[in-house]
């Protein structure tokens, strides 16, 4: 039986075609995984299906019964409830609190509230449904994968029959991403349909009974998960072969001072001119380098980091590896100053640095791209343009007064190496893709002169086609000379792309380790297993 049934449905913003006469077809007690690049238009469809959007042509049946969905409203009475990648819970709220807001159940006197009952009926809720979480506990300190828990449970309580997720599992562990795995699954035995939105393919393939694809605002395949491939599904979304997903990584000389220094590889005589060229930069840089660009000595700072210590050389590119909690992202935060040092030195160049502030990070040549766009990384509010020369202001005026047309400029400038999909460099952030949003985080860091690049989980919550454009970037950014540090969740993408690999458990460092001497068990088994545990 059809449960969801989107015919010919089309939406326009402005000179965007987001969606062109697309029709998705959803059946009851399935997975149906949507799919395809950033800005390709899947939020916007399920966005219409959530009432959020209206959409311009078009008409959406429900269990084979034409329905108008013309506000969230409309959406959840309807049985529609969607989960977003950004997850929209009241943190200083207990999970029942959260779970019945809106519809709490009420006290024997007016203007009160049963708390009794309210917790009670959260443990109903959660027990039915196979969840094991405490009604009382506060949202604010859940795991990320609890809070997935707890924003399914509210539509559970709903009595939502089509849920649909959008990039569950960008910011959870393996473990918690197999844990909610487990849920879909208990979902779709229930009877449920589940709309699975994720760019990460090998658990599509494996999670989904259906896969859609678009492209450009259309459907450009729909059929069986076991009738197509990870490869194939890659060619729909970006209407090619994409091949050689990581550059071709080949090292020169580093400084002396640098821990597993190699020799340079030899140019094999397939590689482009220029990949050819870039590489020859890269390798004149390191073999003129008396010193490494960044060195970093016993770092600690108040939130649990300490004895960090590390080089990295021009045009190189350092991995940190760890799992979540390992102090990854605080030693990020503490090198440009986002959080004081306890202790630690910090050198660029061979000079001492010496960091009260970001913006003193900043001036010293530092760049951050923090891992959570949303709460530290853009103003939503705020034009696309002006996000991305936020921290050059200082050189796109005259006198402390920004040239708006020359900022506009710059940031079309930048925008386009990473093809960013906008209505006009004025769009604000918010009117963008997840996926697109990220690239106005990383293309911010192109306008200015910074040495040393800090990159946390720069290809959270992108498609395929948008990584290789950002690991294509960041070996140019190497090859101009630039010291990467880059942050990821992702171990292919670290072999894929870094030099040597830090590996951070419990607030310290327990690994240095060259990428083409070592294998993911042993970088996993010093993250989970460091000695003397």
């Amino acid at each position: 039986m059809i449960a969801l049934c989107m015919q010919n449905v089309s939406k326009r913003f402005g000179p965007v075609q987001a969606l062109a006469d697309v029709t998705f077809q959803a059946r009851s007690g399935t997975v149906h995984a949507l799919c395809g690049e950033n800005g390709a238009g899947k939020s916007t469809l399920m966005k219409i299906l959530a009432g959020v959007y209206r959409p311009d042509a078009g008409q959406i049946e429900l269990d084979g019964k034409p329905c108008r969905l013309d506000s969230p409203a409309e959406a959840l009475a309807a049985g529609v409830s969607m989960i977003y990648q950004e997850l929209d819970l009241a943190e200083d709220l207990s999970v029942a609190e959260n779970i019945f807001l809106g519809a709490e159940p009420r006290g024997r006197f007016p203007f009160t509230l049963d708390r009794s009952a309210l917790f009670s009926r959260s443990m109903a809720l959660a027990k039915e449904y196979g969840f094991s979480i405490h009604p009382q506990a506060m949202v604010g300190r859940l795991s990320v994968g609890d809070c997935q828990i707890v924003e399914l449970l509210k539509a559970l309580r709903r009595r939502a029959s089509i849920i649909v997720m959008d990039e569950p599992t960008s910011s959870l562990t393996e473990a918690e991403a197999r844990r909610l795995f487990s849920v879909v699954r208990h979902l779709r035995e229930r009877g449920l349909t589940v709309v699975y939105i994720s760019h990460r393919l090998e658990e599509v393939v494996g999670l989904a009974d259906d896969i859609t694809v678009l492209r450009d605002g259309r459907v450009v395949h729909s059929g069986p998960a076991s009738a197509i491939t990870v490869a194939a599904i890659v060619h729909h979304m970006v209407g090619r072969e994409l091949k050689d997903l990581f550059p071709a990584k080949e090292r020169g000389h580093s400084c002396p001072q640098q821990a597993g220094a190699e020799e340079n590889e030899k140019r094999t005589s397939t590689a482009s001119s220029v990949q050819g060229l870039l590489r020859t930069r890269m390798s004149a840089l390191r073999d003129a380098c008396p010193t490494p660009r960044v060195q970093v000595r016993d770092l600690a700072s108040s939130e649990g980091i300490q004895g960090i210590s590390f080089e990295i050389a021009p045009g190189e590119i350092v991995g940190m590896a760890g799992l979540v909690g390992s102090g990854r992202t605080e030693v990020a935060r503490a090198l440009f100053g986002v959080t004081p040092k306890s202790s630690g030195d910090l050198w660029l160049d061979g000079e001492p640095v010496q960091l009260e502030s970001p913006a003193d990070a900043i001036r010293s040549g530092m760049a951050l791209l923090t891992e959570d766009r949303k709460r530290t990384g853009l103003c939503l509010e705020l034009p696309c343009c002006w996000n991305i020369t936020l921290p050059n202001l200082d050189t796109l005026g005259m006198a402390w007064v920004v040239q708006p047309a020359r900022e506009a400029a710059a940031a079309a400038s930048a925008a386009a190496r990473v093809s960013i999909k906008w209505a006009s460099p004025y769009a604000p952030a918010n009117s963008l893709s997840g996926g697109n949003q990220q690239k106005l985080l990383v293309v911010r860091w192109l306008l200015g002169e910074a040495r040393f690049m800090i990159f946390d989980e720069p290809t959270r919550g992108i498609d395929v086609g948008a990584k290789r454009e950002i690991y294509g970037l960041l070996r140019s950014l190497a090859a101009q000379g630039k010291a990467i540090l880059f942050i990821s969740s992702e171990l292919p993408e670290l072999f894929g792309m870094a030099d040597r690999i830090l590996v951070m458990r419990r607030g310290r460092m327990v690994g240095n380790l060259a990428t083409d001497k070592t294998s993911p068990d042993e970088v996993m088994h010093l993250a989970a297993v460091s000695a003397g545990t």
